[in-house]
């Protein structure tokens, strides 16, 4: 099931099998749901196979008493904020998952899994995250076309909001009450360029880290070992790369040298590059932190066209 972890991954340069890790689920009311397609495939090859996706999405508040709140399709992967119980969401997630993948084999002639494993849910746990969250999402098509009219991009949820598109499964109302109720203002906070997301602090990476690697296997000294070089790592390229913060400022924080942090930043850094295990983990945290600024152009190719 979606909330289950099944199968292996194997540790590049390590020589040996680790679980994969399970999903750390919170309770929670809101979620941000985003996957995308395996080997950084197609997931929509054309409007028919978007069209078929919403189609099951319009179903989800009857038979799951899950509301969906904002959509984004993109070529290789989609974004979803849903409304809901953790165990609905789950029922949810594994129909479309299940639905989608047949329709899209037989349309495609094509076999085996669509979508690259379980989706990735973060709780939406306060109106911060939920604002930039929905902002995010509805901003992803700007990177086929960096002028693009996001009002006029089909899929999304965007024009929706707008009141320019009437999809009547959307529950727009509970993201617009955070702005008064009013669509102008809506719409100024998220095409506006200016208003830049606020980045989590190191403390929150800190926790991402902590919960996203928790469930790695701890039962040797070398599993250990592994474990907290990991962590480090994760938090010192992440705060160096993508928060902005010096090397001085984390080393403060974390009570290490500037030159430690440089060298373990540059150290995960290497491992993006051939390590399968820690990219994955890396991938898992920024999903848990939520929606930040300054991600590397690979990420950004694979995800947002």
């Amino acid at each position: 099931s979606p909330g289950v972890a099944t199968g292996v991954v194997i540790a590049r340069g390590y020589g040996r099998a680790i679980s994969r890790i399970s999903r750390q689920q919170k309770h929670g009311e809101r979620h941000h749901i985003t996957n995308r397609a395996s080997l950084n495939r197609a997931a929509f090859r054309d409007d028919e196979d978007r069209w078929f996706f919403l189609r099951i999405l319009r179903d989800f508040d009857v038979r799951f008493e899950v509301e969906v709140e904002a959509f984004c399709f993109m070529t290789t992967h989609y974004h979803l904020v849903l409304a809901c119980s953790l165990e609905e969401m789950a029922k949810a997630m594994h129909r479309l998952g299940f639905l989608y993948t047949q329709y899209f084999n037989d349309r495609h002639d094509v076999d085996g899994p669509l979508f690259s494993g379980r989706f990735y849910s973060n709780p939406i746990h306060d109106e911060r995250y939920h604002r930039n969250a929905v902002r995010y999402i509805h901003r992803n098509p700007l990177a086929i076309d960096k002028n693009m009219d996001l009002a006029r991009y089909r899929w999304s949820s965007h024009a929706v909001y707008l009141g320019l598109r009437p999809l009547d499964f959307v529950v727009s109302e509970p993201t617009l009450k955070l702005f008064g109720g009013s669509r102008e203002v809506f719409r100024d906070f998220v095409e506006d360029p200016s208003n830049n997301l606020q980045e989590p602090d190191i403390v929150g990476v800190q926790d991402a880290v902590r919960v996203v690697t928790e469930s790695m296997p701890t039962g040797t000294p070398s599993d250990r070992k592994l474990l907290q070089r990991f962590r480090l790592r994760l938090v010192c390229l992440i705060a160096l790369d993508h928060l902005g913060q010096t090397s001085k400022d984390v080393a403060s924080q974390l009570q290490l040298s500037p030159s430690g942090v440089r060298s373990q930043a540059s150290r995960a850094r290497s491992l993006l590059q051939d390590d399968e295990l820690f990219q994955r983990l890396w991938v898992e945290v920024i999903e848990k932190i939520g929606p930040i600024n300054n991600l590397p152009s690979w990420w950004s190719s694979s995800w947002d066209s």
